[in-house]
């Protein structure tokens, strides 16, 4: 059997999670990560499936609240590779997680989102979430501009157009495509030779 008829397999058993947990700060239900191992665990050990989490990429900011509490963001780029019994693989299950906290649990928590995510995308679980939209943080003017002042560094700081893309999604955030823009312009300019 497939990596991909053994997932197939787990699917058929996994047809729908809940939303038991609630959050009583914000009055919403969720499920947890916890939620989702205890629903595909013992589906993927009867068919004999793995899933392998490997962190891709992380980054860590500090941001304030408009209340003034420090926040930790933290992102994570995760890959899940799934193993059947066999020894095959399918690594294509690549996302996202984003997770705020003012302790020290910011990157356990974008851990923990992301590699939900990537189990309730990857079988297609319907699921009923929330709207990720549904929730907004507010950050300080002052932080805003000290974002500013940092992006504005780095895309001075550039050496190549390669340089300026990596820097593009993170420039855009903070309003400066017309800095990043001007930039990749100069250093083509400069590559040229005018």
């Amino acid at each position: 059997m497939s990596v991909h008829e053994t997932m197939i397999e787990v699917a058929r058993e996994v047809t729908g999670l809940a939303k038991r947990d609630r959050n009583e700060g914000q009055r919403f239900m969720f499920r947890g990560i916890d939620a989702v191992m205890n629903a595909f665990g013992p589906a993927m050990r009867t068919h004999g499936l793995m899933a392998l989490p490997t962190v891709e990429d992380i980054t860590v900011t500090e941001k304030t609240s408009n209340r003034g509490a420090v926040m930790q963001l933290v992102r994570v780029k995760m890959r899940l590779t799934f193993v059947n019994a066999e020894g095959e693989t399918d690594d294509r299950t690549v996302v996202w997680g984003e997770a705020m906290d003012s302790g020290d649990k910011a990157t356990a928590k974008a851990h923990s989102v992301a590699l939900r995510t990537a189990y309730l995308q990857a079988f297609c679980l319907p699921t009923d979430e929330r709207d990720p939209d549904a929730d907004s943080y507010e950050i300080s003017p002052e932080q805003q501009e000290r974002d500013r002042a940092e992006w504005s560094a780095r895309i001075a700081a550039a050496q190549s157009v390669e340089d300026c893309r990596k820097l593009w999604a993170g420039a855009q955030q903070v309003g400066l495509t017309a800095e990043i823009t001007a930039r990749v312009a100069e250093l083509k300019a400069g590559e040229s030779g005018d």
